[in-house]
């Protein structure tokens, strides 16, 4: 589903009613579910945090930490989508700014980007935090049990993708 198709489902249902209909999908449970959040269960989040998030596509992550914290940024070029999913709590901007923040989320931008970009951005984002600041990183899990036993890896078209590279690289025995 796209954007401009995402937009006008949440213009006509509430988020809950998308994720409660029977017609859910992988890519809407993976866009829109606040479950997604427990990625972020074991992390301390107070009122004086200002958070910043750089996340893929994924637009419920915030769910997780957004009544708990001070601010809540996320860089995105899903302005829209944002909005119709947080209203006016979560500022969207469309690149790092010149604040500093408490707290920044990396949630899998990582997975998308070479060695050398991932080290560039992670340097680029140690500059806009507090000197006690944290940098928190996720990353897609390769070997879950749900890849394994054949669902798709999100923005993937084949199935058992995890399972084939265990094989191809030698850590899976026949």
């Amino acid at each position: 589903m796209n954007d401009k198709e995402l937009i006008e489902l949440l213009k006509e249902k509430t988020i809950t009613d998308i994720l409660t209909s029977k017609d859910l999908d992988e890519d809407l449970f993976y866009r829109l579910s606040s479950e997604r959040g427990n990625v972020l269960s074991c992390i301390d989040f107070n009122k004086e945090d200002d958070v910043l998030e750089y996340s893929f596509e994924c637009h419920s992550l915030s769910f997780a930490y957004l009544d708990k914290v001070n601010s809540a940024t996320k860089i995105t070029t899903h302005k829209e989508v944002q909005a119709l999913v947080y209203g006016d709590k979560v500022k969207c901007i469309e690149e790092i700014d010149d604040r500093k923040y408490s707290k920044i989320i990396l949630n899998g931008v990582l997975d998308y980007l070479g060695e050398n970009e991932s080290r560039t951005l992670i340097e680029t984002m140690k500059n806009h935090l507090y000197d006690n600041g944290e940098i928190i990183i996720t990353l897609t899990n390769k070997y879950s049990i749900k890849l394994l036993s054949g669902a798709k890896q999100y923005g993937e078209n084949e199935y058992f993708t995890s399972l084939r590279y265990l094989i191809r690289t030698g850590f899976a025995i026949a």
